[in-house]
């Protein structure tokens, strides 16, 4: 994959994370505002509202949604239809339950439960948090052999080691599809060790440019810092 498309999908997340974390600031902010100048109140369940909704895997789900009633300072009498539903009954038809409504319009009335009040915004937070951080890991992993060739230029081992295999980076995945990777292993005679050394991750194969070693740079204190040479590899246009 060219790292002008993985920049633009690390971009791209990023942006739809920020774009989550706008909508839950706002809402938030919202909610806050809205409590802050509301008044609580004792509400009945009426009725419950109930809709099939269908994934788009095709799976059908029951959810259902409360139906409210309450009375407001002035004795008038409001009904509350939520927003929000569950894939099971939260209450049951006659329980009590917590309103909140803004003295100025009575009509506009929330279920005050921490469920009905925050779980979409919770919801909106994970979103953003997830996709932020996603388009971090995947700018921050397609840089990482940069770093390490860097801190490479100050070891002083440089060892050939056997090429044993390429392999799908299955723990990477992008679009459906997982990049190659170098695998060699290397003989430590000193310490009798097997030295096992990964590549960057290419979205080619990389095999038939390949010999039977490969120059890997590493800390003789500490094998496991190490950075492998694959600069005789093309690079793939952009």
């Amino acid at each position: 994959m060219k790292k002008k498309t993985i920049k633009i999908i690390s971009y791209l997340f990023a942006g739809v994370g920020i774009i989550f974390l706008l909508f839950g600031m706002n809402g938030t902010w919202d909610n806050i505002s809205f409590i802050k100048k509301s008044t609580e109140t004792l509400g009945t369940v009426v009725d419950m509202k109930v809709k099939d909704k269908t994934d788009s895997e095709g799976v059908s789900q029951t959810y259902y949604y409360p139906v409210v009633e309450y009375t407001d300072a002035n004795g008038a009498q409001h009904v509350l239809n939520s927003s929000m539903g569950s894939g099971r009954p939260e209450c049951e038809i006659g329980e009590g339950i917590q309103v909140l409504y803004l003295p100025e319009n009575p009509s506009d009335g929330k279920i005050g439960t921490f469920g009905h009040m925050w779980g979409g915004m919770l919801i909106v937070w994970i979103l953003a948090i997830v996709f932020i951080i996603t388009g971090f890991l995947i700018e921050f992993f397609s840089k990482r052999d940069k770093r390490r060739k860097k801190k490479a230029e100050r070891y002083s081992a440089t060892v050939d080691a056997k090429v044993s295999e390429v392999i799908y980076n299955t723990s990477v995945e992008v679009n459906g599809r997982s990049p190659f990777q170098i695998h060699a292993q290397w003989h430590d005679e000193q310490s009798n060790k097997i030295y096992i050394f990964k590549s960057k991750n290419f979205w080619f194969d990389p095999s038939e440019f390949l010999h039977d070693t490969i120059a890997v740079k590493a800390d003789p204190a500490n094998y496991k810092k190490y950075w492998m040479d694959t600069s005789f590899i093309p690079e793939m246009a952009e």
